[in-house]
């Protein structure tokens, strides 16, 4: 299993690593209770954080195949995954 810190105000990075594990055939899953827009701490300064995992099979990810707070992650099917010769920058602006 690899674990993603995938969180970002400006870009939807969840796109980009959910188009990425579906292409090359693999499961992910993103904790969407984790994704929020306003600071987390009295101050001001900590957000939540976002973490996307990327395993072979469901059966890889043990227990969080079937947690609640894990969903697939969304990408869109009719674009083209980043790659070393491709990146739209574009296209997960938020």
């Amino acid at each position: 299993m690899l674990a993603i810190h995938i969180s970002n105000r400006h870009l939807n990075l969840e796109a980009v690593v959910g188009k990425l594990a579906h292409d090359a055939g693999l499961v992910s899953r993103i904790n969407r209770d984790s994704q929020k827009s306003t600071p987390t701490s009295k101050d001001g300064l900590a957000y939540a954080a976002s973490l996307a995992l990327v395993a072979r099979q469901e059966k890889d990810l043990g227990s969080i195949a079937t947690n609640a707070g894990w969903k697939a992650l969304n990408f869109p099917a009719d674009k083209r995954a980043w790659s070393d010769d491709y990146v739209n920058i574009f296209s997960v602006l938020k």
